[in-house]
């Protein structure tokens, strides 16, 4: 334990199937380019590795997917947290949801964007319901899937088309861990409002070419 967050390393870096790594680490990271062209999207959903099948009283299986945003200076320019249910799925748009509410001034046009998926917290009526990306008490779990997509330079000169972002599973050290998440509570109590992505959407988003 680090800091007050509670995950096991050893157990979660390590996941495997077959011998090879699974696709629903706890910890993945992808990007959107040329934002100042046209949108990029994240596709996530939930695998059911947490167990349950939705729609269930005590959202037993329910994932956090938290989301941080940086910028190319290294910033962590945003940050929020998605609710995913077994077998749901949530989008979120690069241009309206995460750098329409960017904590710094300057708009990025290219980010990095790094997920960790986690056990939500109980609500007043016992349910699994709460997330709080800056939350620094978080259990992160598995079962976690995301896909992406973005604006590349395309064959035709100053022409863009989509192209699919794999969201990759990393390792984070506990200080990486813990700077994510403090960071996040550092714009929650002091941003005044900036720096919280705008939504998490139901449904997936597609890609246009520009």
């Amino acid at each position: 334990m680090y800091a007050g967050l509670s995950f096991s390393f050893a157990v979660l870096a390590l996941l495997t199937v077959g011998g090879a790594q699974a696709q629903d680490g706890y910890f993945q990271i992808g990007y959107a380019a040329n934002l100042m062209v046209g949108d990029s999207g994240l596709n996530i959903s939930n695998d059911g590795a947490q167990g349950g099948f939705y729609p269930n009283a005590l959202g037993i299986g329910n994932l956090c997917v938290n989301v941080y945003t940086f910028d190319p200076s290294e910033e962590e320019v945003a940050c929020c947290a998605c609710l995913v249910t077994p077998n749901g799925m949530n989008s979120l748009s690069a241009r309206q949801d995460l750098i329409s509410n960017t904590l710094t001034a300057s708009i990025p046009t290219t980010i990095v964007i790094k997920l960790l998926s986690s056990v939500p917290g109980t609500s007043t009526q016992g349910t699994y319901t709460i997330c709080d990306a800056g939350g620094t008490h978080q259990i992160f779990k598995p079962g976690m899937l995301a896909w992406g997509y973005t604006l590349e330079p395309a064959a035709i000169a100053g022409t863009f088309a989509p192209v699919n972002v794999h969201y990759i599973n990393g390792t984070p050290s506990p200080s990486e861990v813990t700077d994510l998440t403090y960071v996040c509570q550092f714009i929650e109590s002091q941003g005044s409002g900036y720096g919280i992505c705008a939504s998490c959407g139901l449904g997936a988003l597609g890609a246009a070419s520009k």
